[in-house]
């Protein structure tokens, strides 16, 4: 499908609506990166600091707290790679960004550990199931220019960025208003651009 799309464009590049329909899903796709890797990014800087002086725990029990959602990661992450069609992909990964919201800002208020450790198998789910739909993602939008190595270096320009970027503000939240407003700005993040995803999710056709 990508390819046959990408032959639609080539065909089409003197000028018209597809153009203009490249550049979106192209600039569309960017975004969705660039807070993609910021909010990821985000995620290490809060979640030690959170589950070790918010909750009072030991290293060694946020990592036996951790395996569940390490486990539930890795399995969202190979049902998506393998079930992902080429058209839904960006309704399905702005669904899984929301969901990673959910489960940071609902983490930010707890003071108990069960309730912290269902969250993170949430987003669990988030980010295993959204970082192969992400890929295929850039891929696919690829597909749709002449020079797909051209598109698929200005996103990884995009992820760069966002990988900077995320450290910068989780820390800048924590530094001036608490942890659990780094968890909160994270949240944020995902939401942001779970919101992005599906306001595009007709029009762009990833």
């Amino acid at each position: 499908v990508g390819l046959q799309a990408s032959e639609r464009v080539r065909r089409d590049r003197s000028g018209g609506w597809r153009t203009l329909f490249g550049g979106r899903a192209e600039a569309v796709v960017a975004v969705v990166t660039l807070v993609h890797f910021i909010a990821f990014a985000g995620i290490v800087v809060v979640l030690g600091p959170f589950a070790l002086e918010e909750l009072g725990l030991r290293l060694s029990q946020v990592l036996i707290l951790g395996l569940p959602a390490g486990v539930v990661a890795a399995v969202a992450l190979w049902v998506a790679g393998k079930r992902s069609q080429h058209g839904k992909r960006l309704w399905e990964v702005g669904v899984l960004y929301l969901l990673g919201a959910v489960a940071m800002i609902a983490a930010a208020g707890l003071t108990r550990v069960l309730p912290f450790a269902v969250a993170m198998v949430l987003l669990g789910v988030s980010v295993g199931g959204s970082s192969p739909l992400l890929a295929a993602l850039r891929i696919d939008v690829s597909l749709t220019d002449p020079r797909p190595g051209a598109v698929l270096g200005r996103l990884s320009f995009a992820d760069g960025v966002g990988a900077a970027l995320g450290p910068f503000f989780a820390g800048f939240a924590i530094e001036f208003a608490g942890v659990r407003m780094g968890m909160m700005a994270v949240g944020i993040a995902f939401a942001l651009t779970g919101v992005l995803a599906l306001a595009y999710a007709r029009s762009v056709r990833l």
